[in-house]
């Protein structure tokens, strides 16, 4: 692995979101660690019966990243939670 690649994989973060497709809300969840959101993209997968909601998990270097590249999960109502609020 090249010096690029170990920087550029150490600054992405992975984001889970949680998108109701009608109301355009969206619950974006920032983790660090890869392995903890496909876990919680996983279990909210299973718990979700609903047509209209849209469960993603994307990596970007930073939420403005994310912003900028799937701009329509911020046409609505946004909530962000980071993974390191919860380590506390």
């Amino acid at each position: 692995m090249s010096d690029r690649q170990i920087n550029r994989s150490s600054t992405v973060s992975e984001f889970i979101i949680i998108y109701k497709r009608r109301s355009g809300e969206s619950f974006i969840k920032q983790f660090s660690d890869s392995a903890q959101a496909l876990k919680e993209r996983l279990r909210r997968e299973a718990a979700i019966d609903d047509p209209d909601i849209e469960i993603a998990h994307i990596s970007a270097p930073s939420l403005e990243s994310l912003k900028k590249s799937h701009s329509r999960y911020f046409m609505g109502r946004v909530e962000v939670q980071d993974d390191q609020v919860d380590a506390a």
